[in-house]
C-alpha cells in the first residue's frame, strides 16, 4: 500500500475529498495526515529492536585491473 493509498483511505473515511497527489501539496488536510502518517512509521520503527535495520555488511573490493583479464 502506498502512502496516497492510506491518505486516499483516511480521507474517505472523514469525508474529506481524496487527493490525487501527496507530494507538494497545498491541501492542509492531506498535509495533516501525512504528517500523522510519518510519525507513526517514526514511532514503529523505533518501538521495536528490528535485526535487519542492525546487520552490518562488510564488501572486499580489489582496484587491481590485472585480475579481471
Amino acid at each position: 500500500m502506498t502512502a496516497l493509498e492510506i491518505v486516499s483511505e483516511i480521507s474517505a473515511i472523514l469525508g474529506w475529498a481524496k487527493p490525487s497527489t501527496i507530494a507538494n501539496t497545498a491541501d492542509t488536510n492531506t498535509q495533516r495526515i501525512l504528517g500523522c502518517l510519518n510519525r507513526a512509521i517514526a514511532y514503529i520503527t523505533k518501538a521495536h529492536t528490528w535485526q535487519c535495520l542492525q546487520t552490518n555488511a562488510s564488501f572486499n573490493v580489489s582496484i587491481d585491473n590485472t585480475s579481471y583479464n
